[in-house]
């Protein structure tokens, strides 16, 4: 629509919900090789996108002087809804795979003697090779419901003096990400009672 003779002014909105169902890699890739015991712990929901709302404004100022303005206001959501809920996540850093199949740990009940180390045992590895970040029941591990909302706005001036041409402006946006129902572990929860895992604290409670 146009608002005076000298300028002009356009709007647009759209939505880009989108909603995945399936094997999902989780936000650090630890599951994203789908090496694992239970393909549960790599099936979940992911719901994406959401609201979008733009506008700009071309404006001429004076004869030598035009203007660009534009904003927009885009309103996200980011929902993991895991398949299992029950279950904790288990990550074993590496694992021995021989004839398509992981070897199972071989439990001594040998104390070490070290609080460090704890317990000694061992896979009896022959003929395997060494893999890394296998994923053992169904656990799936961190989910919940995010806001990731992004606020901008733009303008580009241009001033013509003679022959000289000069062009400026500036740019400010803000993200902001807000956890609606606060990050949850799969399985017991790490955290204090009654108190779900936030994101300061996803990590030290998380640790599963």
């Amino acid at each position: 629509m146009g608002a005076q003779q000298q300028e002009h002014l356009d709007g647009s909105t759209f939505g880009d919900f989108t909603k995945l169902e399936g094997f999902l890699a989780t936000g650090a890739l630890t599951n994203v090789s789908g090496f694992g015991s239970d393909p549960a712990a790599f099936n979940a929901t992911q719901l994406t996108g959401g609201h979008n709302y733009t506008a700009r404004l071309n404006s001429t100022i004076r004869n030598n002087f035009i203007a660009e303005i534009t904003g927009g206001l885009h309103f996200q959501r980011a929902n993991t809804i895991p398949q299992a809920i029950d279950q904790p996540l288990i990550s074993d850093n590496f694992a021995v795979l021989r004839g398509g199949s992981v070897l199972a740990v071989n439990q001594t009940g040998i104390d070490s003697g070290s609080t460090a180390t704890g317990f000694i045992d061992f896979v009896d590895g022959r003929g395997g090779s060494l893999q890394r970040g296998f994923i053992r029941g169904p656990g799936f591990g961190l989910y919940g419901n995010q806001k990731r909302d992004r606020y901008e706005i733009n303008a580009h001036m241009q001033n013509i003096e003679g022959k000289h041409t000069v062009k400026w402006g500036f740019e400010w946006f803000r993200v902001k990400i807000r956890h609606s129902n606060s990050l949850q572990w799969t399985g017991d929860n790490l955290c204090e009672p009654a108190r779900s895992c936030d994101r300061e604290s996803a990590a030290r409670c998380g640790s599963h």
